[in-house]
């Protein structure tokens, strides 16, 4: 008679056995010591000879973990983001209080010596009629510059003269009031840069440290599932070789056969 799915031996899981003429298959189990034809998937019965334990898989959703780790480290990052706005915004008006500050004294110097010239020049008309007199050159004094002949070219002279002086002074004044600007202007754009840069760098460290946190706490959970299949596992071994014991105890005392 071919072994079965009543049979003994595919009853404990040895499906190897089916269709085994059933003298050949009890034969076979024996001269193997009992380990047999094992194929507990026969009947899904387990039991002595293999392991039907197949063990829980691990799951871990990384991306939920890491999308967990960033928004609890987002406060954090937040804040450290706040701070070096603060300090954008502190340079910001330093940078504006310098160049107040340059345009008021540039403003002040200007002020200051166009003052001076106001009272230097009448007093240079001045020194200049009283050189022409000396020299019997002035003619009829009278105001303003004298004109014509040597006089009129002497005039003619500090005339050139007290104009290239104001004139000087007032390029000096547009001239520092154009470099302040742009001093101001490269200073508030290194300050953005400055920030802008700050800002990726705290980025990417948000990122990263939410990838190892959500890696930490992938490598506690593993940990645990691995010596929790482990321990699994040799209980199964162990509830495997006591039925395999048992059965055969009782093998022996009803069949005489081990």
């Amino acid at each position: 008679m071919a072994v079965g799915k009543d049979h003994w031996l595919v009853q404990k899981g040895y499906g190897g056995y089916m269709g085994w003429g059933e003298a050949e298959a009890e034969a076979d189990y024996r001269a193997t010591g009992g380990q047999g034809k094992w194929d507990a998937s026969v009947t899904g019965v387990s039991g002595s000879g293999g392991s039907s334990h197949q063990g829980s898989s691990f799951s871990f959703d990384w991306d939920k973990e890491v999308q967990a780790a960033y928004e609890k480290l987002k406060p954090y990052y937040a804040r450290m983001l706040e701070m070096a706005g603060g300090d954008l915004d502190l340079a910001k008006r330093m940078v504006e209080f310098s160049y107040e500050q340059g345009m008021r004294e540039a403003g002040d110097e200007y002020e200051t010596q166009r003052r001076t010239y106001a009272l230097t020049f009448p007093r240079e008309t001045e020194e200049l009629w009283t050189s022409l007199n000396k020299r019997g050159l002035a003619g009829t004094a009278g105001r303003g510059l004298p004109t014509g002949g040597l006089a009129g070219k002497e005039a003619e002279r500090l005339k050139e003269s007290q104009s290239i002086r104001q004139e000087a002074i007032q390029r000096a004044l547009e001239n520092r009031e154009l470099r302040l600007g742009k001093e101001k202007g490269f200073d508030i754009e290194k300050g953005e840069r400055g920030y802008e840069r700050e800002e990726q760098q705290l980025s990417k460290a948000h990122e990263q440290e939410s990838g190892e946190m959500a890696g930490a706490k992938f490598g506690r959970q593993f940990s645990l599932w691995q010596a929790e299949q482990q321990k699994k596992a040799m209980e199964e071994q162990e509830r495997q070789a006591r039925e395999q014991r048992e059965w055969q105890e009782r093998m022996l005392k009803e069949y005489g056969v081990m």
